[in-house]
């Protein structure tokens, strides 16, 4: 080591520091764009929210309209029967009782989101409905309506009722936004999907379980 400093002249060592002073200033350019990056990220995630507009709970035996209050697509975890109310609108019969809420996903960033989850939950308990309904693509500026017909056991009250969205930004980057409250960054976790109800016996991978646990750690809900 004494033998090769000995070997660098006097002239060398402002090459050194100048390449070293190089190095620094690249390292804090890389890591302002990298901030300044995930800052526009969040900034578009954060002008992606869901509105309920309209919420009814009903008993058991009658007839309500399907896709009602422009919704496009539903689904939800309430016992129901299809039939025809009219030549042009299908309807729910009601065998249980059952809430049915239209909630619509505002999408006010400049870039597309797709997919996004909507689900329901009860603000007084944080229960959660064991079901999504996916919205599809949602265009930049856009509007995507969806109907969730959610079980009420405690029937004849009402429980409060509010929609979360769990959305994939067009960077391949998962958020999530619970009613009102701000955007938190998440991941895709199969609960979100919308294709079974019951995923208790469902394989979860490793990855998932992983971002579950340090949600967990970080005092984040494990699913978002």
């Amino acid at each position: 080591m004494e033998t090769y400093l000995s070997e660098i002249g006097p002239g060398t060592w402002p090459e050194w520091v100048a390449a070293i002073g190089t190095s620094a200033a690249f390292i804090i350019a890389a890591l302002a764009y990298r901030r300044d990056a995930a800052f526009r990220r969040g900034r578009q995630a954060s002008l992606v929210y869901c509105k309920v507009v309209d919420i009814d709970w009903y008993p058991a035996g009658v007839v309500v309209p399907i896709l009602a209050n422009g919704a496009t697509v539903g689904f939800g975890d309430a016992s129901t029967g299809i039939t025809r109310i009219d030549a042009a609108t299908s309807g729910y019969v009601v065998h249980a009782p059952m809430g049915r809420a239209t909630v619509e996903v505002h999408n006010g960033s400049d870039q597309l989101i797709s997919p996004a989850y909507v689900y329901g939950f009860n603000p007084g308990n944080d229960e959660r409905w064991p079901f999504t309904v996916g919205t599809g693509h949602v265009d930049p500026h856009g509007v995507g309506i969806v109907e969730l017909t959610c079980s009420n056991p405690r029937h004849p009250g009402q429980p409060s009722f509010a929609a979360a969205v769990v959305f994939r930004d067009a960077n391949g980057k998962w958020w999530a936004r619970r009613s009102t409250g701000a955007v938190e960054p998440a991941h895709d976790d199969p609960v979100n999907r919308p294709s079974r109800l019951d995923r208790s016996s469902e394989s979860v991978p490793l990855g998932v379980r992983w971002r579950r646990f340090w949600r967990r750690v970080r005092r984040r809900r494990p699913i978002p």
